[in-house]
């Protein structure tokens, strides 16, 4: 098979997530690492540059391989809501609000930097604990459960 050979400029689009692209397009992690031939001399280029992506757990996989992979440039010129550059921001700041099945007056929130799905249910003023807890994204995660300051408990 021939290595593939191009450029792909998406720059300036209104893209959240890069992963939405692949997913839009049916390209799994190990297609992508062949697009991006980070083995031998790349010859395929791409331009995701721009201000709209949204930096948070979702394309936690891409910065993670993009920062022990040093020689791929895919989020070159991708900025987080316009403001810092992504490949700037630490994958323990890649984090994710889940709202499906979180418990009233709690937060609940993913950081696959540490595998956890945090419940933080402090001082929510809580009478009984929750019957109910948000799915874990992967089968890996634990949660991380925080219920202190609530007197009725």
């Amino acid at each position: 098979m021939k290595r593939p050979f191009g450029l792909l400029d998406l720059f300036g689009n209104q893209i959240v997530h890069v992963s939405d692209i692949f997913q839009g397009w049916n390209i799994g992690h190990i297609e992508l690492v062949c697009l991006l031939n980070v083995v031998h001399n790349p010859r395929m280029d791409f331009n995701l540059g721009g201000d709209s992506y949204v930096c948070d757990c979702m394309d936690y996989w891409l910065y993670k391989f993009v920062k022990f992979y040093l020689r791929t440039e895919i989020l070159d010129g991708v900025r987080c809501g316009g403001q810092r550059y992504a490949i700037s921001v630490p994958l323990t700041e890649l984090i994710c609000d889940l709202a499906d099945r979180c418990p009233s007056s709690c937060q609940c929130v993913y950081r696959p930097a540490n595998a956890t799905l945090h419940v933080y249910c402090s001082a929510a003023n809580l009478s009984s604990l929750p019957l109910d807890l948000p799915p874990l994204p992967k089968s890996y995660v634990r949660y991380k459960l925080d219920f202190s300051s609530n007197k009725l408990l």
